[in-house]
């Protein structure tokens, strides 16, 4: 039994991985619809859910991760480009736009997995739609505060 639940453990936590969100969804909506191992593919999607799950939360709450990702990315970015290293993903501040990279990441892995979750579990369904709402003010706050800097520019 032990071994089991290890064995579950750590394929859950492999499975957040993000270069393998879109084939975690796919298994997911497949092991619904024939058989498999839908207990494991389950608790993956559900331990992903978990680890992006910042876009259900409230705009402030969304906002302030977001600085702090962001944070991170470019320090690693500056400590990489000081050693002459190649620049990793979304870690570039002279390049990376995180309004953007957040856009994206709603849109492509935060939304699409929690849709998926929603035909499977009710109260997901929640969450889902915090994540449109979410999506919609924060590309409200973000033309607002462009339309500042242009009113400032000017």
């Amino acid at each position: 039994e032990f071994k089991l639940i290890r064995k579950q453990m750590i394929l859950s936590i492999l499975a957040t991985d993000m270069t393998k969100h879109h084939q975690s969804i796919t298994a997911l909506k497949s092991t619904f619809s024939n058989e498999g191992d839908k207990r494991q593919a389950f608790i993956n999607a559900c331990l992903h859910a978990a680890d992006i799950g910042t876009g259900t939360r409230e705009l402030i709450i969304f906002e302030e991760w977001t600085k702090r990702v962001y944070n991170e990315f470019f320090n690693q970015g500056d400590v990489e480009k000081a050693l002459k290293i190649p620049i990793s993903f979304n870690c570039d501040r002279e390049v990376v736009s995180p309004y953007l990279g957040q856009k994206e990441y709603l849109q492509i892995f935060v939304r699409p997995l929690y849709d998926a979750l929603k035909d499977l579990i009710p109260g997901m369904k929640e969450l889902a739609d915090r994540i449109a709402n979410l999506q919609k003010e924060w590309d409200k706050k973000q033309i607002n505060l462009l339309k500042k800097l242009r009113y400032y520019q000017n």
